[in-house]
């Protein structure tokens, strides 16, 4: 990624058109389970830092988009390359392991904390920004069943401690959403950042059926 964008840095700003909605790289390299993915993020971001300020047309942003991916675990990962190839045990290449673990040993977290550190660069507000319906990063996730979910949200939590009074234009928290969705590992972290009064606050739909989580 590197390489090309040294011979064509215009190249990170350039569209997919292979999807319904079209894609910028960051985009794509936000679902990129290989070794090394924060190090592409990084890179994406220098060569065109405008993609953090991008919204689709529900007005989701690039942190939006990743909160929402179900990132798999290794194990699922490894799990789902062998499925897409048709190999497995004898039937294995003899550099297949090697290949395999390059492909799966990436880090949510970490590709996080590397989307953080350019936000704090190029668009400071991205995490304090709601998409049309009002809704934070931090209530996407809490939608969000994948095995990273619990720790993604309680990252974002801890750098922005009061997303969990934000309520979306139907008057739910991160907490109802998480509640709703059955998300029970993202519901406790939500709770358990000193939300003392969290728990009272209705999701305010209307007065005849607003609910408390």
């Amino acid at each position: 990624v590197q390489m090309l964008l040294t011979v064509h840095r215009g190249a990170a700003a350039e569209v997919s058109g292979a999807s319904f909605t079209s894609e910028l790289p960051l985009h794509l390299a936000l679902q990129n389970n290989c070794k090394w993915s924060e190090m592409m993020i990084a890179s994406l971001v220098d060569a065109y830092p405008a993609a953090l300020s991008i919204t689709d047309a529900a007005g989701a942003s690039v942190l939006h988009r990743f909160a929402w991916i179900s990132h798999p675990s290794p194990h699922e990962a490894e799990r789902a390359l062998e499925k897409e190839r048709g190999i497995s045990g004898e039937l294995r290449a003899p550099n297949y392991d090697k290949d395999v673990k390059f492909r799966t040993a990436y880090d949510p977290l970490l590709m996080l904390h590397t989307l953080m550190r350019c936000a704090d660069r190029y668009h400071p507000a991205l995490l304090h920004t709601a998409d049309h319906g009002g809704a934070l990063p931090l209530h996407y996730v809490c939608q969000n069943k994948g095995p990273y979910a619990r720790a993604i949200a309680a990252e974002l939590l801890n750098l922005h401690p009061a997303a969990a009074y934000v309520q979306d234009f139907n008057g739910n928290t991160a907490l109802h959403l998480a509640l709703g969705s059955n998300n029970t590992s993202c519901a406790e972290v939500v709770a358990d950042q000193q939300a003392t009064n969290l728990l009272s606050i209705p999701n305010g739909r209307n007065q005849m059926a607003a609910e408390v989580p």
